[in-house]
């Protein structure tokens, strides 16, 4: 007569079914998450590319608050207060008529490791003053460069004296009170 024979289960020393290699492959992955959240959060977030896609992000909902609050304290100088920067036609000016933005690598200042330049591509919906929103065209892209500026807690901020947002500018407004 034949017998069947089954397999015989093998007992793991630390009480788990897993084998050693797995389990090494399963810490690989867990320390590879850690660090992938740890550079996300301490890193990443705390470039000068986020700020200053926080800044055009700011200016695209004409949130001029938000945009006084990350321009740098050099500049605050110049604009002492909130409701001054709210004159400016960058502030207002351009409320839902950023359709794109591409921001190139920071690039570091050889002489000072604290400013970078960013240079930014802006697609600019033209002005629908006086017009319905399909006629108002594609828009154009405006291409400037900003200067980031790391203040004194490490948190990067937009120097506006050094960035002229001169292609930006080139492009009208919106009117002081429209809301497009």
């Amino acid at each position: 007569m034949a017998r069947v024979i089954g397999r015989t289960r093998q007992r793991s020393v630390y009480g788990s079914q897993m084998k050693l290699s797995e389990m090494a492959i399963f810490i690989a992955a867990v320390i590879g998450i850690v660090l992938a959240a740890r550079w996300y959060f301490m890193v990443y977030r705390h470039s000068p590319g986020v700020a200053l896609g926080h800044f055009l992000g700011a200016i695209k909902a004409g949130e001029g608050q938000q945009q006084y609050e990350l321009i740098d304290e050099m500049d605050k100088q110049a604009i002492p207060t909130e409701k001054d920067y709210q004159k400016l036609p960058i502030a207002q000016g351009y409320v839902e008529r950023i359709t794109s933005v591409d921001l190139a690598e920071a690039v570091p200042d050889p002489k000072n490791p604290d400013l970078v330049t960013i240079k930014a591509t802006l697609g600019v919906r033209g002005s629908s003053q006086g017009k319905q929103l399909y006629e108002t065209g594609g828009g154009e892209a405006a291409t400037d460069t900003y200067t980031m500026h790391k203040d004194k807690d490490g948190e990067w901020k937009v120097l506006l004296s050094q960035s002229p947002m001169t292609n930006l500018l080139k492009n009208t407004p919106n009117a002081p009170g429209s809301s497009f």
